[in-house]
């Protein structure tokens, strides 16, 4: 009988710039641009954050909250929310959130949530209670795309 196991995931890539996440309000958002799934159709993406150096005073239930965006019936338009801003994704796009612990903390931390195969965005709220550290190049918001592997 064969077994399911994860199979190999592709290497990281950016989901915004560094410069992007430089002083993100709390409730604002970035987005990636498009990622096309269309030909890899991988189930799964882990998504990252990491701080490098800068500390944030996270308050209590303080989480990044993770948006999968699926283009649209039309193939060219995205859903409410798919640019980065204060104008945030519908509920029902939320896949995932990476919770840290509330004090003063260097926020690293990562989730797997389920993607499809169309061409697709990464949505990230800042849900931390507090404004980004500004510092342009001291964070990261990474993506890795996978699927499942029977052997």
């Amino acid at each position: 009988m064969a077994d399911v196991l994860w199979g190999t995931f592709a290497a990281w890539a950016d989901v915004v710039s560094a410069a992007s996440l430089n002083a993100l309000a709390n409730a604002s958002s970035v987005v990636s641009g498009d990622i096309d799934n269309t030909t890899a159709r991988d189930q799964y993406a882990e998504v990252s954050f990491r701080t490098v150096t800068s500390t944030m005073a996270v308050v209590a239930g303080g989480h990044l909250a993770i948006y999968i965006l699926p283009r649209s019936h039309d193939d060219t338009t995205f859903p409410n929310g798919a640019t980065s801003g204060t104008t945030l994704p519908g509920a029902s796009y939320l896949r995932g959130i990476i919770g840290f612990p509330a004090g003063t903390i260097s926020p690293t931390g990562s989730v797997i949530v389920p993607i499809v195969a169309r061409v697709i965005r990464i949505g990230m709220v800042n849900r931390l209670g507090v404004a980004f550290a500004a510092h342009a190049s001291n964070m990261q918001l990474r993506y890795s795309t996978g699927s499942e592997a029977v052997v």
